[in-house]
């Protein structure tokens, strides 16, 4: 009968010890599944916020669409289209236009005048010396 309570007893420890193990794995399970849905109610207001700054812009414009100077700058931008006594100047894509003027802080610094006379250097180019 003692081994008996002694069996009894043994197992009611470990059944304790099993069933708060349980509920802390199962706390930290729920704390970690919660926690990863933090970072995507963070994504959903910023995209919120995204959303809502492109439906001002896009309210700003609506409210311009009846006025003659909006189907002005249309006329302008969309169609290349000019005033009488204007000049249409179409500029290659930036990336294209950064290539032949580059700002003075991003001009490639390896690039060198020659310091030979010009005269020189065109001679050289038609391959005489």
């Amino acid at each position: 009968m003692n081994n008996m309570r002694a069996f009894l007893g043994f197992i009611r420890t470990r059944g304790l010890y099993l069933a708060a193990i349980l509920v802390m794995v199962s706390s930290v399970h729920t704390g970690l599944r919660l926690g990863g849905r933090g970072g995507a109610v963070f994504e959903a207001q910023a995209e919120l916020a995204r959303q809502e700054a492109k439906k001002q812009e896009l309210e700003a414009i609506s409210s311009g669409l009846d006025s003659m100077e909006f189907v002005e700058q249309q006329a302008r931008d969309k169609l290349g289209l000019a005033k009488l006594g204007e000049t249409v100047v179409i500029l290659p894509p930036e990336g294209e236009l950064r290539k032949l003027a580059p700002r003075e802080d991003e001009a490639d610094e390896s690039f060198e005048l020659e310091k030979r006379p010009i005269w020189r250097q065109w001679l050289n180019l038609f391959g005489l010396p």
